[in-house]
């Protein structure tokens, strides 16, 4: 086999397994949530690693954030990849004000089922014969046992199929919007081991050429 073709073989494996690396379940924090497909780290990880509407953020606080169309900023304490849910809180820690501003209807996420409840808000600034002016929520998915939780749901992708499976999910060869189950990756130290034997052995390839090249130039 050519030795120019065996080295750039292996410099592309390389490269694909650094790639690969780039998707790698992440976290912000020690005790944050795994951060994986539909979901991606932005400034940290390329497009490709989420699905559109699924970027998450690392606050200074190593804090897992999520940012709705709306500006409204909410932290994330557990996804749930199985059953497709996310409970979130407040960084306040005064749910019922970003309330006031939520809408849901240009993001992937929903209201999830549990703990739908009605509830009323009024607005304590307007003078008392104004309080009839209000906004209510109807089946509010509020928990009322953890006031402070939000529970979040999405349909798309639909990836709960391959958790179910004890697979991973990701976007299928270079599209934006079909999915594919894929077999869980061994563990980062592992893919870090192969990607550094992989980089001896080229460098050594390298090496030989070079001293074949400058042998037979001598002669």
């Amino acid at each position: 086999m050519n030795l120019s073709f065996l080295l750039l073989f292996v410099l592309v494996l390389v490269g694909r397994g650094v790639g690969l690396n780039e998707c790698q379940e992440s976290r912000c924090g020690k005790h944050g949530p795994p951060i994986r497909f539909p979901f991606r780290l932005k400034n940290r990880q390329p497009e490709f690693c989420g699905f559109p509407g699924f970027d998450l953020s690392c606050t200074e606080t190593q804090d897992t954030l999520l940012e709705l169309p709306t500006s409204v900023k909410l932290y994330i304490n557990t996804i749930d990849y199985a059953s497709q849910v996310i409970f979130a809180s407040d960084p306040n820690n005064c749910l019922p004000r970003q309330l006031l501003n939520f809408n849901l209807s240009n993001s992937p996420f929903k209201f999830g089922e549990r703990f739908q409840y009605d509830y009323v808000f009024f607005n304590l600034a307007l003078p008392l014969h104004l309080v009839r002016r209000c906004i209510t929520f109807h089946q509010f998915p509020w928990n009322s046992s953890a006031e402070t939780i939000l529970h979040l749901k999405w349909s798309k992708p639909a990836c709960g199929f391959c958790e179910a499976q004890d697979k991973y999910c990701r976007l299928k060869n270079s599209t934006r919007f079909e999915t594919e189950c894929f077999d869980k990756p061994k563990s980062s130290r592992g893919i870090g081991i192969k990607l550094m034997a992989a980089g001896e052995l080229a460098i050594y390839l390298l090496n030989c050429h070079l001293k074949l090249c400058y042998i037979a130039s001598a002669n």
